[in-house]
């Protein structure tokens, strides 16, 4: 299955967040990069989100993973 591109996924995704397995943003979505402070890049995803729902006492990249299809908010 291909995958999609940086640009392609900027275009159809304006407000995602990638991280990588430490929790630290790797990329934004043009229109959530312009809400955010610009030296988020490199930041822990903590540092500027809470996850409110689903309940992860612990969040990391396992805990996030186990709920892949989960709403998060």
């Amino acid at each position: 299955m291909p995958s999609l591109r940086h640009e392609q996924c900027e275009q159809l995704f304006p407000f995602h967040v990638g991280f990588d397995a430490e929790l630290r943003i790797t990329s934004l979505g043009r229109s959530l990069a312009r809400k955010l402070p610009g030296d988020a890049l490199g930041r822990g995803l903590l540092e500027l989100f809470t996850i409110d729902r689903p309940k992860i006492p612990a969040p990391s990249l396992t805990t996030i993973l186990g709920r892949v299809s989960a709403v998060f908010l």
